[in-house]
């Protein structure tokens, strides 16, 4: 999240009309309506708060964000492709995981032997109980993993 982004919420949240049905807590009072009995009746319309100066408002936006898991980027605003890659891949059977719980091999379907997976592989291996999905080798020797229905819908097998 920017600075300008932070700015923003909080001059929106100091700014904000309070809703109809506002009602303060923790002991503080409010009359909703004042002069009342003259000419000139009024309804208080509070806006943003009085808790706060800029600056607390400030930390509290940072509060909120910090942590903000990152938007997902959407499909349609992204530029399309289509695949024209030839790669290796093994449908996985089953992972073997070491003392620390990380993915050092892989047993593939059809192959009897465990096989050793790239160091850092791991960190892309999202496999599930149901889907173990694919190690993928890319022309260069880039290894990584692709969920079964996203990988047999972009490839066919060739070889």
């Amino acid at each position: 999240m920017t600075e300008d982004q932070i700015k923003h919420m909080v001059s929106r949240f100091l700014t904000w009309r309070l809703p109809e049905g506002f009602n303060p807590d923790g002991g503080i009072s409010f009359e909703k309506t004042f002069n009342e009995h003259t000419a000139f009746p009024r309804k208080h319309e509070p806006v943003g708060t009085n808790l706060f100066d800029a600056t607390q408002a400030t930390a509290m936006v940072r509060h909120m964000v910090d942590g903000l898991p990152a938007e997902t980027p959407n499909s349609a605003e992204m530029p399309c492709y289509q695949c024209h890659k030839k790669v290796s891949a093994l449908k996985i059977a089953s992972v073997i995981l070491s003392a620390a719980g990380i993915v050092t091999k892989i047993i593939a379907i059809g192959h009897s032997r465990p096989l050793a997976v790239p160091k850092d592989w791991h960190k892309r291996y999202a496999g599930t109980d149901d889907d173990k999905g694919y190690f993928v080798l890319y022309d260069g020797g880039y290894a990584s993993w692709s969920p079964s229905k996203e990988f047999e819908d972009g490839y066919t097998l060739i070889e």
